[in-house]
């Protein structure tokens, strides 16, 4: 008789150990979202915005994938030579410096999420100025607030062509040849 009860006690228990292996598993279960079919592309909007030694550049995110991209419980993660400044970033997104060359963007309120076929524009004011195409961010990468151990890799931004004269020049007073 106290092997069987042994017996059904180590099965309760099994039990209970799979259910609760199970529930983390599904806590730690990244949303549908396929993060490389986010398209991104990068511009510069203008040099010396405001009149200052700073630039106005913008990311565009273009949700070509099957699955609505969530409005919160993510960060977009990239690298830029350039500093961005804190507090000037558009409606929807807020931008931190990590460390070094990393920056993260991150949706705020105002940010109702991405469905297939929508696009979203994300300005943000940096110091200094860009002249070339190497000035560009890249290595984005999508991370899950469930799942901060992982990212998930997007196609690297295409880079808008600087083609209006007001974009080009690096300091005031430079005019561009007409």
């Amino acid at each position: 008789m106290r092997k069987q009860f042994l017996l059904i006690k180590l099965m309760i228990m099994a039990c209970l150990m799979n259910g609760m292996m199970l529930g983390a598993n599904a806590q730690t279960k990244a949303p549908a979202f396929d993060a490389s079919r986010l398209k991104a592309s990068w511009g510069l909007v203008e040099n010396n915005h405001q009149g200052k030694r700073q630039f106005l550049s913008a990311f565009t995110f273009v949700n070509n994938g099957k699955t609505p991209l969530p409005a919160s419980g993510w960060q977009l993660y990239f690298n830029f030579v350039r500093s961005v400044k804190p507090g000037t970033t558009s409606t929807g997104m807020k931008a931190e410096h990590v460390n070094g060359d990393l920056y993260k963007l991150t949706p705020t309120a105002d940010f109702k999420g991405l469905k297939p076929g929508e696009s979203f524009r994300v300005e943000f004011v940096c110091d200094a100025w860009v002249v070339n195409f190497t000035d560009a961010p890249g290595g984005l990468y999508l991370v899950w607030d469930n799942q901060p151990e992982k990212g998930h890799a997007l196609p690297e931004p295409q880079v808008l062509p600087s083609t209006e004269a007001r974009r080009l020049p690096a300091t005031p007073g430079i005019r561009s040849p007409r």
